[in-house]
């Protein structure tokens, strides 16, 4: 049976907040009595019981820091971001989909549904002291190393509506000699129903030899304690992505990354690739159709100098498919433009499934 989890509303209006004094009693809710953090507590947790709050460094003219390194030490909860740290080692965490997250169909974007699954990510990792602010352990410091994700894969059954809550598990499935992967689960908040799943595997790369590393048995002993060996769902079987050419059905050149699109390691972020593969695809098909499926293999970084292309080719008949209201699939290619010739200009292989947008929300009654 499906707990019955407290209310929690889209809108937040914050009223004399100070962040050295961050109390849930501070924070209104749509004009409504304030929630209190035990009820955030029981929520992700599914019990009652006392709530441990965050310990956070601020800093001063003495004793400078970057904002992302401000706690201090390993927390089971956090309360501004409705987190929780699982007895498992896992991670859950509650949102609502905001305004600018949606689409002309007021439903999350898939661009919306990466930038969750990222952000449990790192509030897992971050949260339970796994890593530091730059996103590293200890022992991956010590050793040069740098997490990359190799693969990606994504199923959506429903896009959240504006306004409704979800919350995201996200765990570290396995570990391998040279790979670790991770998984997530997007529910609606309000039906238990799954809205998507995802997983990814992760490589370490020697930050000075760019080469694939072997996992350390130090950065192994730190990852261990949060392994939970189980899936989300089953990795995709179909073989590699083949490689796209010039003559693609679907293009776009001249792509420029931004200051803005850069993630921790100032290369281009893989949420901001989404937006790239999406950029050739006709307005009457992004109108009515929506992605179902999503396989990455990511082939190198992409820096502020690369001037990128996008290229998508249906594999069935993508305008006819449409009349039909038929699933189809496509293959796309983001390149280093002037590259083409050369496997090493290719950022990101993907192969998408597309269907039908849904006209109701089967999650959100």
């Amino acid at each position: 049976m499906m707990t019955s989890f407290p209310s929690l509303f889209p809108c937040f209006h914050v009223a004399d907040y100070h962040p050295k004094k961050a109390k849930f009693s501070n924070i209104k809710v749509n004009g409504n009595p304030s929630f209190s953090k035990s009820k955030i507590h029981e929520a992700l947790s599914h019990k009652k019981g006392g709530v441990s709050t965050c310990t956070r460094a601020y800093p001063s003219e003495k004793n400078p820091t970057n904002p992302a390194t401000m706690l201090t030490k390993p927390q089971n909860y956090d309360e501004l971001v409705h987190g929780l740290i699982t007895e498992e080692g896992g991670y859950k965490q509650i949102v609502a989909i905001r305004a600018y997250e949606m689409g002309p169909d007021k439903a999350a974007t898939i661009q919306t549904i990466f930038n969750l699954l990222q952000n449990a990510a790192m509030c897992h990792s971050f949260f339970s002291g796994l890593i530091d602010g730059g996103s590293l352990t200890r022992g991956m410091r010590r050793h040069n190393l740098l997490w990359v994700v190799s693969t990606m894969q994504v199923e959506v059954h429903h896009y959240p509506a504006w306004g409704e809550i979800v919350e995201i598990e996200t765990w570290i499935a396995a570990i391998g000699r040279i790979k670790i992967r991770r998984d997530w689960v997007i529910r609606s908040h309000l039906s238990g129903v799954v809205l998507a799943t995802a997983t990814s595997t992760r490589v370490l790369i020697d930050t000075k030899t760019k080469r694939v590393s072997k996992i350390p048995d130090e950065v192994r002993a730190e990852i261990s304690p949060f392994l939970i060996e189980k899936q989300a769902l089953k990795e995709d079987t179909s073989g590699k992505i083949e490689k796209l050419n010039d003559n693609a059905k679907y293009a776009s050149y001249n792509l420029k990354p931004m200051w803005s699109d850069l993630d921790l390691n100032y290369h281009v972020s893989n949420v901001h690739y989404i937006k790239w593969i999406l950029e050739p695809i006709p307005q009457e098909i992004m109108k009515d159709h929506q992605i179902s499926s999503m396989v990455l293999e990511y082939k190198r970084e992409c820096r502020t100098s690369d001037i990128v292309q996008s290229l998508c080719e249906p594999q069935e008949d993508a305008i006819v498919a449409c009349s039909k209201g038929e699933p189809f699939k496509c293959v796309h290619l983001l390149q280093i433009q002037g590259e083409t010739d050369t496997k090493s200009g290719d950022i990101v292989r993907v192969r998408t499934l597309w269907k039908r947008k849904m006209s109701t929300m089967p999650c959100s009654t």
